[in-house]
C-alpha cells in the first residue's frame, strides 16, 4: 500500500481524530471513507448510554411491581448518578 503525506493545523487534525473516535475508525480509514464519498457512522454512545438506562430503569420498575417489598432505591440513585453523568 502506497502512503500521502497531508498537511493539516493541529485543530483540524483534532477534528479528525474526534469524528475518526466518533465513528470509532482509525484516522486512515475515517480519512479514506470521507475521500471517497464512503458513508461514515458516527455513534453518540451518551445516546446508547441513557437507552440503556432506560431499560435498566424500566427493569427495576418491574421488579418493583412483582415485589412490593423490594428495596430498589439505591440502584434508582445509582441510575440517576448516571444520568447526571450525561449531562
Amino acid at each position: 500500500m502506497e502512503s500521502i503525506s497531508l498537511r493539516m493545523t493541529e485543530e483540524e487534525l483534532r477534528k479528525v481524530d474526534t469524528k475518526a473516535s466518533e465513528a470509532n475508525l482509525k484516522r486512515s480509514e475515517y480519512i479514506r471513507r470521507n475521500l471517497f464519498n464512503d458513508s461514515v457512522q458516527v455513534i453518540n454512545k451518551g445516546r446508547y448510554f441513557y437507552q440503556s438506562l432506560c431499560a435498566i430503569e424500566q427493569a427495576v420498575s418491574q421488579i418493583e411491581q412483582n415485589s412490593p417489598n423490594a428495596d430498589c432505591s439505591k440502584i434508582r440513585e445509582e441510575i440517576m448518578k448516571a444520568c447526571q453523568l450525561l449531562l
